[in-house]
């Protein structure tokens, strides 16, 4: 799938050469999320990762300090079994509010439901800044994902 196509399935991140941590999946170009977040949830579960909805924004700070951190070597094989797919919240602010990924806070972390809706399984923002944040955001996730049984 290209991500220069409108209205396709999300494309997995070109280049990822990290060895642990979580896989991303970034969304170009989407009307509805619901069903790109449907079709990517039921390829993470066939690959045995859980599915996790992630929506920041370009001017997001630790937004940004969570996801070059985690692109870098050594982030953590305590995330290896969770797949991130990626919105921005700027761009897709409409059919994000539409199926229940609107927040006034970001970052937004939320486990889909079996037809790609948002879940109350959610959390938001961090608590801290810098490394500490992202240390945050990360225990958080592990929280997160393990909340549902996997």
């Amino acid at each position: 799938l290209e991500p220069s196509r409108p209205d396709n399935a999300p494309q997995p991140h070109a280049g990822d050469k990290r060895t642990s941590g979580p896989e991303w999946v970034i969304v170009d170009n989407v009307s509805s999320v619901a069903s790109a977040v449907k079709k990517e949830r039921e390829q993470a579960t066939s690959d045995g990762k859980t599915l996790v909805v992630y929506v920041s924004a370009i001017w997001c700070k630790p937004c940004k300090e969570f996801y070059e951190a985690s692109r870098k070597e050594g982030f953590g094989e305590d995330l290896n079994h969770i797949r991130l797919i990626k919105f921005d919240f700027d761009r897709h602010q409409t059919p994000l509010t539409r199926d229940g990924y609107g927040s006034q806070y970001l970052p937004l972390f939320v486990l889909p439901d079996s037809e790609g809706k948002g879940t109350d399984n959610r959390f938001f923002g961090s608590r801290f800044k810098g490394k500490k944040g992202v240390d945050d955001l990360k225990t958080r996730l592990i929280k997160l994902t393990s909340s549902q049984g996997q």
